[in-house]
């Protein structure tokens, strides 16, 4: 019950705020809204504002990138790995090691080895 209340909140309080005319969701805005939906365990979400965040070239902070990972380990959504790692590079930020590691071991465990090789390439590439 606790979760769906939580989800439900962060829900109503994104829509409130997509709807409000003249509020352009920033970088802080999705971050905040990432770690809401997280929190509540709504991992849909947190991609689904991910991939808004991504393909509107905003600058991703290590907090998010926490968040993004772990989000994306969850539901194994390993196609949007390099695409945060690239956006990571782009913005300066340094994934964790460890979160580097888990992705690279968790798309092992599931054999999605063209994922785990665009893991490594686009760290390598990206110098992060």
């Amino acid at each position: 019950m606790l979760a769906s209340s939580c989800s439900h909140r962060a829900t109503s309080t994104y829509a409130l705020l997509q709807g409000k005319p003249g509020i352009v969701p920033d970088a802080t805005l999705y971050k905040n809204m990432i770690a809401a939906f997280f929190n509540c365990g709504d991992v849909g979400t947190v991609l689904q504002l991910l991939t808004a965040m991504l393909q509107q070239g905003l600058a991703v902070d290590q907090a998010t990138v926490e968040f993004a990972v772990a989000a994306l380990e969850a539901a194994r959504a390993w196609e949007l790995a390099p695409q945060l790692l690239a956006a990571c590079c782009e913005s300066g930020v340094r994934p964790a090691l460890g979160s580097l590691q888990g992705l690279l071991v968790a798309c092992a465990r599931d054999g999605a080895w063209q994922a785990a090789y665009s893991i490594v390439t686009v760290s390598m590439a990206g110098g992060c």
